[in-house]
This record gives C-alpha cells, sequence and structure tokens, in this order.
C-alpha cells in the first residue's frame, strides 16, 4: 500500500535542500532517501519530481514515497484464520496472537503463521501490505504481537526503546522475593535447536535481564508481571527456571505436565508504542489468554472453598 511522508518548509528551516529537509525534518536516512529517489514519482516538491539536491523555499511542500503501492508480502502465502487485531492505523498493526501459532514462517511453519493469516486478512479487502514482524513470541506464547505496514515503519519500531512489553506467567511455587531482577546472560545449548541456558562467563553469551514482581500468590503457584530488558529466546521462561520457578505447562524448562496449561503460562499482556512518525504514545492491551484465565478462576473458586469449609470446621469446634 502507498505511503507517503510529507513536509512544509518553514523560513526557519533555510537555506535547505530536499535531501536536507528529508533528513532533518522527515528523519530519513540516506539508504531510505536513495530508494526513494527510485520509486515513481518517488520525491516531489509542491507536486514535482525534484532532486535531493535542489534548494527549497519556506512554504515549499516536500513529500516523499516511503512505500509503493506494488510492495505486498508476496513471499507469504496467504491462509484464512480468525485475526483479532487489538490497534491498527496506516503504519502498523498490534495482533492478538493465540498460544500454538508461530509468528512468521520458520523450520516446519511455512505456511500456518500469524503473519500468514495476516497477509490473507489484507488482501481478502484488496489492500496490498508488505507485513513485517516487529520482534517475536514464542509458537506457545499468547498476546500481543506488532507488526509494521512499511519498511520504514518496521525500521523505527525495531530501535531501541521504541517498544516496550509487560508479560504475565503463571510459576511453580511461591517466590521468596515478591519484586526483583534476574540479570543473567543466556546462550543456546549445544546440539539443540530449542533450548537456552544461564551462563555467567561465556564469551557467546548474551546479556539477558528480567524484571518481576508476583502479582497473585496461589497455594502452590504464583501470576507474575514481567518486563524485559533485553529480547532473549526464551529469556522468561530460562531465568523463572534459574530462580527455582518454571513457568506451568513448560515442557522444556518444567516438568511440563498440566491438566489445564498444555503449554508453558506466558502472555504478552501489553505493549507502549512510540509511533514511528508522529511519536505518539500507545498503549494496547491483550486480554488475558483463556486457558490461563481458566487457570485463574479455577484456583480461586478452590480458595472459595477452603475458606468455607474452615469457616464451618470453626463453628463446629466452637458448637461442641
Amino acid at each position: 500500500m502507498e505511503r507517503w511522508l510529507s513536509y512544509q518548509v518553514k523560513k526557519e528551516d533555510e537555506p535547505a535542500s530536499v535531501g536536507q529537509i528529508l533528513k532533518r525534518k522527515l528523519g530519513m536516512t540516506s539508504g531510505q532517501i536513495s530508494r526513494a529517489k527510485f520509486r515513481k514519482p518517488g520525491i516531489v516538491v509542491n507536486g514535482q519530481q525534484a532532486r535531493v539536491t535542489e534548494a527549497v523555499r519556506a512554504g515549499d511542500r516536500v513529500r516523499v514515497c516511503v512505500e509503493a503501492a506494488h510492495e505486498e508480502s508476496g513471499h507469504l502465502v496467504g491462509v484464512p484464520g480468525c485475526v483479532e487485531i487489538l490497534y491498527e492505523d496506516e503504519d502498523l498493526a498490534v495482533v492478538n496472537k493465540p498460544a500454538g501459532t508461530a509468528v512468521h514462517p520458520s523450520h516446519g511453519h511455512y505456511k500456518d503463521t500469524l503473519a500468514n493469516q495476516l497477509v490473507e486478512h489484507y488482501r481478502s479487502r484488496e489492500l496490498g501490505l508488505c507485513v513485517r514482524a516487529v520482534g517475536r513470541l514464542d509458537k506457545d506464547s499468547s498476546g500481543a504481537v506488532l507488526f509494521a505496514k512499511n519498511r520504514m515503519a518496521a525500521a523505527r519500531l525495531s530501535e531501541k526503546g521504541a517498544v516496550e512489553k509487560e508479560y504475565l506467567a503463571l510459576i511453580q511455587g511461591n517466590l521468596t522475593s515478591k519484586n526483583g531482577c534476574v540479570d543473567m546472560p543466556v546462550k543456546r545449548v549445544e546440539g539443540e535447536l530449542n533450548r537456552m541456558k544461564v551462563c555467567r562467563a561465556e564469551k557467546d553469551a548474551k546479556d539477558a535481564v528480567t524484571f518481576y514482581r508476583v502479582v497473585e500468590e496461589y497455594e502452590d503457584a504464583s501470576l507474575v508481571r514481567l518486563h524485559l530488558l533485553t529480547g532473549r529466546t526464551h529469556q522468561i521462561r530460562v531465568h523463572m527456571a534459574y530462580l527455582g520457578h518454571p513457568l506451568l505447562g513448560d515442557g522444556i524448562y518444567g516438568s511440563g505436565t498440566h491438566p489445564v496449561l498444555r503449554r508453558a503460562a506466558l502472555h504478552c499482556r501489553s505493549m507502549t508504542i512510540r509511533h514511528p512518525f508522529t511519536k505518539e504514545t500507545i498503549r494496547v492491551e491483550a486480554p488475558l489468554a483463556a486457558d490461563m484465565t481458566q487457570w485463574i478462576e479455577e484456583q480461586k473458586k478452590q480458595r472459595e472453598i477452603q475458606r468455607q469449609r474452615g469457616e464451618n470446621d470453626h463453628g463446629r469446634a466452637v458448637a461442641l
């Protein structure tokens, strides 16, 4: 889908060339400007195609095409699916990913991903878009996933600090410290495709920092809110297991056996996004996944049954 940016030159901008306006006022890189020059009409001043070296004056309207109409996700096969869009504008979309769905094509998942479904969602509405996942979420995890609708938005959303995520997880047992930080590097386990480990002083380990806070405690489990400074593969799952409290249902770092939670109980609860062009702060929330909600409700029912039983037993004891 075609996407244009525009800027009206002000007196205080003079003297300036088209290229300087694109860099200083629209925040474009040299590479982005170079690609724009080869789109038709590409870069326009007051309705006429212009060179980046041309001088501009106050009142001139500079427009640049950052995504052409023909740029689509042609490499992705559209697959019908029930896509739940939590937020959307012309530059980005936040989608509520169900557990068990991969975000984008990878080994073993080429046509059954959220990206495939989103492409079909737009194609069925005759909207040609090249969707790009910004960040990732494990296949078994649920919650908010961010997609960019053009190349420049994707680049800006990938910058440090552009997106902050908050997660909810159900973990085994009760933490001694109700809030804290795990600052431990992680690396991939040699010979294993999908398993990470904590390691203190290995040269190829990557920094990983996880902040956590207990939201609610149950008899032998806890609901925890988490925030990451880094985004390593399986970071939350590895760090919680390192503390001795793996996620419920986690078959890699925990017991993996659970009657309700048949996957690692991790959900991306919210995103705070700095819009790539307007710089507006956008907060999007994803409702807690049904399996985690069911488990929590069952715990509350059990707690109420035990409370009532305790009151009845106390009443009988007084009567005696």
